[in-house]
């Protein structure tokens, strides 16, 4: 584990590299959060070892984000009618933390290093965003409608885990 000292007023966890860090105000080197959640700190580090484990096992795919935005128009099609979702809008950028978002006003935002991803994870994650359309949170409600077309949602959660991993590592090669 590593502590990092920034300029912010909360303590935070980031694990976005595959290594946890405390984020820490100036000039604190240790804060109680750092104990606190000890537990929950080692269950997520063997599972970013296990994502990078399997990371090394994954091979990405090459595609414009041309051809990402209509994989991306083509879902929203199939899937917006049957479930009565209206998206107004649709933007393709860098995101440092995730791969999507969606606005309460229709507004859905993917990351661009989604070009590396197989077709079924690209989907998976449309459709994801287009159920927040219907259910803003993940509650039950809402992983209910995301498993009526991907009943194996927490499998793809995790493969992405590693996708993400192996794209940040590479992600010169993504285009």
């Amino acid at each position: 584990m590593k502590v990092e000292n920034r300029n912010i007023k909360y303590p935070r966890i980031e694990m976005r590299t595959g290594e946890v860090r405390f984020i820490l105000p100036m000039n604190m080197n240790h804060h109680p959060i750092m104990d606190k959640y000890q537990s929950w700190i080692n269950d997520k580090t063997q599972d970013i070892e296990k994502a990078l484990k399997h990371s090394a096992k994954l091979k990405l795919n090459s595609r414009t984000q041309q051809k990402l935005k209509q994989i991306i128009l083509n879902i929203i099609d199939k899937y917006s009618d049957e479930y009565g979702v209206v998206v107004n809008r649709i933007i393709l950028r860098d995101l440092n933390s995730k791969w999507a978002s969606c606005s309460s006003v229709g507004k859905l935002t993917f990351n661009k290093l989604l070009s590396g991803l197989p077709d079924h994870h690209i989907e998976y994650i449309v459709f994801h965003e287009l159920m927040h359309l219907i259910e803003r949170k993940h509650s039950a409600k809402y992983w209910s409608l995301v498993s009526e077309k991907f009943k194996d949602y927490k499998k793809i959660e995790e493969e992405l885990i590693s996708y993400w991993f192996l794209i940040n590592k590479n992600r010169k090669g993504i285009k």
